[in-house]
């Protein structure tokens, strides 16, 4: 591989995309540029010179709907793809992958930002889903704020991205913002809210096209139904992202065992073998004849889009199960192609079309032109004449960086590799030292343990219960989240202090492994208002100082929360702190408890539930979260009672695994929100 050394191709056959014919020239790339020439002037020495005849070369593809991740830039560009629109991730994620020195490692595609996905409350909890508040005010105002303190941080976004868990007057109020803080929106039409809404706002790109069919169903085609969604769409001046992928891999068969889970992460096989065994038990008969129907009708619609010429892009919809990324851009061009789209219409959207819609009318990203970017893909056959001829390309040229088919090749294969080490690195122990404690606590409790989803492990913990000098009790936890192929991990470190029953001071550091920036967070009760008050920082720049109400405690360790719970909070509703969204804003939420005979504590929340419980010396001894994106585990690996007897919960709390009479409290014994007798 060359870094910005210059390129000189000869003889190629050149597609500009340009809507002119292809034509034989010599390709030069100078720096991160081109430079088209008929006669082949005289090259420095150092100039890497490569005999073209008979290659075709056109522009790098651009996907303009995946949710990126730096794990998969190897995919990416083996395919030919150098520009993605990311649609949403996890901000320190997020901030990290745009860097120069991050996209120039493996080289990896030119990131189009969207920022984090703006979703509703009721959305899947995660990293990268930002919690959009119910009512459009707050929707607005959560949108101003996170480009305002992106910009008091010295960063920005190239747009935004929302998916369809927004309520409409949510959404309405996002469209509002994105246009008062100059960022195009891109996303799909919430259920509620229609095309012409979606324009009007201005909205810039529809994503799938639920919202061109409207009313109208793709199982159930009516004669020129379709003719007439194509019709309304194409003059309303959007960009309208298909994703025809979404349906058709639920109707493909994917062998177990396939190769290309071994280039994923666990957590991605997972989910990936997990989806091939629902689609192979569910996608039968009636479902199957359904699908296949809307698959027809969704081929039929794009091809009558792009005939009545409406903004038409690609985008894959990777890493979502069985799209690998790159690979799956590559499969919705072939599937364009297959609903009468000719290939050479289908490249143009992939390259010239698509860097218009990134960055504007006057763009030459996406073509072959005098000073265009230096992204090509190096080819035996001629795509325009066959999309399959994208696929395994015989060189990539990323940024002015020259990557031969071995270099592909030796790249997925470093990829596979540290997958693979990754994977077996799972079973290794991690050991985490104890956090920081202040002066003067005296240590009751501590522990270790880690949380898994499945074989994958998310985290391992240490733990401390002490008593501060004033009597109030310290939770205290460091936190480390392992390296993977994609990040670098992140290490926290949390001390909370209740008193009361409520969270009366909090000390927050969050380091991110990937973008080296640290997060902090400090809290402390406001006395006399009921209220606390948090201090956000990133590095050494200040965010906010916001009054909330108050709390228990903060749920970001598995094993504090279920000390928390378990010592502190009585049955009914219970307000905990969460840290949400790609900001983390601390807000409270009301966590539902209730105590069962068997001693387990089981908690709803708006996300879904936890089901943990103590043991004898009032350490966790059980902690299980459920939300709609799936199921994580704590398992414990260590108690010491530091004090003898720890710090026993009153006997209702104590799991019991085989079937007992529950357990009498005391007369007299201390309620949860209380401290217990032999701790004051």
């Amino acid at each position: 591989m060359l870094f910005l050394q210059e390129i000189a191709l000869v003889g190629a056959t050149l597609h500009p995309m340009t809507g002119d014919a292809p034509f034989v020239a010599h390709l030069l790339v100078e720096g991160d540029s081109l430079r088209i020439v008929q006669e082949l002037p005289e090259l420095p020495k150092e100039t890497r010179r490569i005999d073209a005849k008979g290659l075709h070369v056109v522009p790098g593809l651009v996907d303009c709907s995946a949710a990126h991740h730096p794990e998969h830039d190897a995919l990416y560009v083996a395919a030919g793809v150098t520009t993605v629109r990311n649609t949403g991730s996890e901000l320190a994620l997020g901030l990290a992958a745009r860097r120069p020195e991050a996209r120039d490692a493996v080289p990896g595609p030119r990131l189009w930002w969207g920022g984090p996905m703006m979703a509703a409350q009721t959305a899947p909890p995660g990293p990268q889903w930002p919690i959009i508040s119910g009512n459009p005010q707050g929707a607005a105002a959560q949108v101003e704020g996170l480009v305002a303190e992106l910009a008091r941080a010295g960063e920005s976004l190239d747009g935004l991205v929302c998916d369809e868990t927004l309520a409409t007057d949510s959404w309405e109020a996002v469209l509002a913002a994105s246009r008062s803080v100059g960022l195009p929106l891109w996303g799909p039409v919430p259920s509620g809210g229609t095309l012409a809404v979606a324009v009007e706002g201005g909205q810039r790109a529809i994503l799938g096209l639920g919202a061109v069919a409207g009313e109208r169903k793709l199982d159930q085609v009516a004669p020129g139904m379709l003719e007439a969604a194509a019709r309304e769409a194409a003059v309303q001046g959007v960009a309208i992202v298909p994703m025809l992928g979404i349906i058709a891999r639920a109707l493909q068969e994917h062998p177990s065992g396939a190769r290309e889970l071994a280039l994923l992460t666990l957590e991605l096989a997972e989910a990936w073998e997990g989806d091939r065994l629902r689609y192979a038990q569910q996608v039968q008969g009636e479902l199957r004849d359904r699908l296949r129907a809307i698959q027809a009708s969704q081929l039929e619609l794009v091809r009558l889009l792009m005939e009545e010429g409406a903004e038409v892009l690609p985008g894959s919809g990777a890493p979502a199960p069985w799209l690998l990324p790159g690979r799956a851009l590559i499969e919705e061009l072939e599937r364009w192609q297959a609903a009468g789209i000719p290939a050479n219409r289908a490249l143009q959207a992939a390259t010239r079309d698509a860097g218009r819609a990134l960055w504007g009318p006057d763009t030459l990203a996406g073509t072959l032109q005098e000073g265009a970017p230096a992204d090509l893909v190096i080819l035996r056959g001629d795509p325009t004449l066959d999309i399959s001829n994208l696929r395994d390309p015989e060189a990539v040229v990323v940024r002015g960086r020259w990557l031969g088919r071995e270099d592909l090749r030796e790249r997925l294969q470093a990829l596979q590799d540290a997958q693979a080490a990754a994977a077996a690195a799972q079973a290794e122990p991690i050991l985490v030292e104890l956090p920081p404690l202040p002066e003067g606590a005296e240590v009751l409790l501590q522990g270790r343990g880690e949380t898994r989803s499945g074989a994958r492990r998310f985290a391992s913990e240490a733990w401390v219960v002490a008593r501060l000098e004033g009597g109030e009790r310290l939770y205290a936890a460091r936190i480390v989240e392992p390296a993977t192929a994609r990040s670098g991990g992140r290490e926290s470190v949390l001390l909370q202090t209740v008193e009361g029953g409520f969270l009366t001071s909090l000390d927050l550091r969050i380091l991110d492994g990937t973008s080296g920036r640290v997060m902090t967070f400090r809290g402390e009760a406001i006395d006399g208002t009921g209220a606390f008050q948090v201090e956000r920082r990133l590095d050494s720049t200040f965010l906010s100082n916001a009054p909330i109400d108050r709390a228990v405690g903060l749920d970001l360790s598995p094993a504090l929360t279920t000390l928390i719970l378990g010592h502190h909070c009585p049955p009914g509703a219970n307000p905990m702190l969460l840290l949400e969204g790609a900001t983390a804003e601390p807000r409270t939420r009301s966590y539902d408890l209730e105590v069962g005979d068997d001693g387990l504590l089981r908690v709803r929340t708006a996300g879904g539930g936890i089901l943990c419980g103590l043991d004898a010396v009032g350490a966790p001894m059980a902690h299980t979260r459920l939300t709609a994106g799936g199921r994580s585990d704590y398992q414990v690996l260590e108690v010491k009672p530091v004090r003898e007897g720890g710090v026993p919960p009153v006997p209702g709390r104590i799991v019991r695994l085989e079937e007992e009479p529950p357990a009498q409290e005391p007369e007299g014994g201390a309620a949860p929100g209380e401290e217990q007798p032999d701790d004051q």
